[in-house]
């Protein structure tokens, strides 16, 4: 009888587990439960939803002209503010547990640690998806309410419609995702949130406002403006290249940047998780 074989039967005859480890499978129940037991959960996806909304129906409210793009580029203008809350969402769920201690009994219980890792990168972006569907979804009906304003058109003329939505869902989801490997590679919830928030938001504004070639190209590779392209209209797209862009990649391949920095954020977390002494 093998080694293994002797130890799962000495384990059986004292009522202890038969497997090593604890699976992906519980951790992922674990660390489900565990996020939606937090109210912050609920007020990060409905802040979302709300501020997703409110942007878009500001923006054709107040214009005397539909945007280009015209219905899908109303659902999808919100996206660098909406995106905030489920940027911290990311942050606080891997790098919350190291504020206050509780990290410790999380990897006494799961001493692997990528087990974890894993599980709450598949929640964020369940939590994400389901924020980010709210969010179209809200966003849809405020336009509805106010259909008659001249800025205001439920119609997507470029035709592109259904990759927006979903483009809208996969970023959303791809950006929690990002902060979350930042939190757990940084393992401080401040220093995460700022490195997040530089990374997608602020660089890419100071970038577009210094308007040089070789500014715009180091912001053709930054993974939130970038990412944002396969949820950008045809006809912004196209405005956009009109304004001067020298490097605009198509909508996959932006978002194809987008997961290149999400999946390398991902293994420098699984380092820092696996070498870390907490």
């Amino acid at each position: 009888m093998s080694e293994h074989a002797v130890a799962v039967a000495g384990a059986s005859a004292v009522g202890l587990p038969t497997r090593r480890g604890v699976g992906l499978v519980r951790v992922l129940g674990s660390e489900w439960v565990k996020a939606w037991t937090l109210p912050a959960t609920l007020w990060y996806v409905a802040a979302t939803a709300v501020l997703h909304a409110t942007i878009g129906l500001s923006v054709g409210y107040n214009a005397e002209a539909p945007a280009a793009g015209g219905v899908s580029s109303l659902l999808t203008i919100g996206l660098v503010g909406s995106q905030v809350p489920l940027l911290m969402l990311g942050v606080v769920t891997s790098a919350g547990e190291h504020g206050d201690g509780s990290a410790r009994s999380t990897y006494v219980a799961v001493p692997r640690r990528l087990p974890v890792l894993a599980a709450r990168s598949i929640t964020v972006a369940a939590v994400a998806a389901l924020a980010a569907v709210l969010a179209l979804a809200v966003t849809w009906l405020a336009l509805r309410l106010f259909a008659d304003r001249p800025g205001v058109t439920l119609t997507a003329p470029d035709g592109d419609l259904g990759r927006v939505l979903i483009g809208t869902v996969l970023y959303l989801v791809a950006v929690t995702v990002l902060a979350l490997a930042i939190g757990a590679a940084l393992r401080r919830t401040a220093a995460a949130a700022v490195t997040a928030f530089v990374l997608l938001i602020l660089l890419e504004q100071v970038l577009t406002m210094m308007g040089n070639g070789a500014a715009e190209m180091v912001r053709s590779v930054l993974p939130g403006w970038a990412g944002r392209l396969v949820a950008t209209p045809h006809d912004s797209l196209v405005v956009t290249a009109q304004a001067g862009t020298l490097i605009a990649p198509g909508p996959w391949q932006g978002y194809g940047i987008l997961v290149a920095w999400t999946v390398a954020a991902l293994l420098v977390a699984a380092v820092a998780v696996r070498r870390s002494d907490v």
